[in-house]
């Protein structure tokens, strides 16, 4: 019997939180990034759920502020329209300084305007270390 679609997202989101990562989706609506979902392993790797890090202000306010800079250089690089990796730190809820390195694809809609964003991020703070 096949499943249906919700089942299977849900048996992939639970299968892709056996790994060191997190994988999310986000939509770009007037220009704001806003993360629709991600797997459980945020909250795993960061301390914080995505309701905490909406109520935070978003995913900026985690990022260590000498990382800024080059996480907005590549929120330019998506709007653009190009799939790439960035490695940055964030402070977690617990306030360790965790090491990151996201690859995040945007997808564009018919016209070529970059609608969303698919990426997922690996800790990579023990290889830092």
């Amino acid at each position: 019997m096949p499943r249906s679609d919700q089942n299977s997202n849900f048996n992939i989101r639970n299968e892709l939180n056996r790994f060191p990562t997190y994988t999310y989706s986000a939509s770009i609506i007037a220009g704001e990034i806003r993360t629709e979902w991600t797997t459980e392993n945020l909250n795993h790797i960061s301390g914080y759920n995505l309701d905490e890090i909406t109520k935070l202000g978003g995913w900026i306010h985690v990022i260590l502020k000498e990382d800024i800079g080059i996480f907005g250089e590549r929120i330019g690089e998506i709007m653009k329209g190009l799939p790439g990796i960035i490695e940055y730190r964030i402070r977690t809820k617990s306030g360790q300084t965790k090491w990151l390195r996201d690859y995040s694809t945007p997808l564009k809609d018919e016209k070529g305007n970059v609608v969303k964003i698919l990426g997922t991020s690996f800790d990579i703070s023990a290889d830092k270390k």
